[in-house]
């Protein structure tokens, strides 16, 4: 899965309401960590941690 650097935060919640497979929780739940993590270091929206993705 490929994150842009730019990608907001409204953008990745958008991108969680339209998952709908199995693997559906699972993204959501990583994505919640992505968020953290930006939260956390604003600096990472740039270079992502791929772990994350």
């Amino acid at each position: 899965m490929q994150t842009p650097s730019n990608i907001t935060r409204d953008e990745i919640l958008e991108f969680e309401l339209m998952v709908t497979d199995d693997k559906g929780k699972y993204v959501v739940a990583t994505h919640t960590v992505f968020l953290t993590a930006i939260a956390s270091s604003p600096a990472q929206i740039d270079n992502p941690n791929p772990d994350l993705l």
